[in-house]
């Protein structure tokens, strides 16, 4: 017994030392321009986008935030994933806005009348990703009614 104590306690703690250091975290920094919104994953995928506040860009990394692509062209005010189909978002612009159906690989612009409404501007159709409810609002003085408009992209 004193055999076994001998040589097998020296060796566990020997080993524990290598499965510790295999275990740390890996830490990648990325400065962005501004602040940043909108950061989320598509779901069961490495793939995540978040925006810059003040400048409007946006970013995509495809390796779970290791390194970021700017999306060259897209301006947003915010981004919203469809929560019905894991490949779906939407980064909303003005008047502008892009539509992506591959997580972010591929962008296609479309242009709406008027501006998105505040609070919740898009609701997604839960079978067809192709069906999306527009909030709208008016630019007005006074009273204001808001419009719905169905988009079929």
């Amino acid at each position: 017994m004193k055999y076994l104590k001998g040589i097998l306690l020296p060796a566990l703690v020997g080993l524990a030392s290598f499965v510790v250091a295999k275990d740390a975290p890996l830490v990648e920094a990325k400065d962005f321009d501004s602040e940043l919104a909108n950061i989320f994953f598509f779901d069961d995928s490495d793939v995540a986008i978040l925006a810059e506040i003040e400048t409007s860009k946006v970013w995509r990394s495809p390796d779970a935030g290791k390194t970021w692509e700017e999306q060259k062209g897209l301006r947003t005010l915010g981004i919203i994933k469809n929560p019905f189909d894991k490949n779906v978002a939407i980064a909303l612009g003005d008047t502008k806005h892009w539509i992506t159906y591959n997580q972010g690989e591929k962008w296609t612009e479309f242009e709406t009348e008027e501006p998105f409404s505040l609070g919740n501007p898009l609701s997604f159709h839960a079978s067809d990703n192709k069906k999306i409810l527009f909030h709208g609002m008016e630019v007005c003085f006074g009273l204001c009614i808001g419009k719905v408009r169905v988009w079929i992209l």
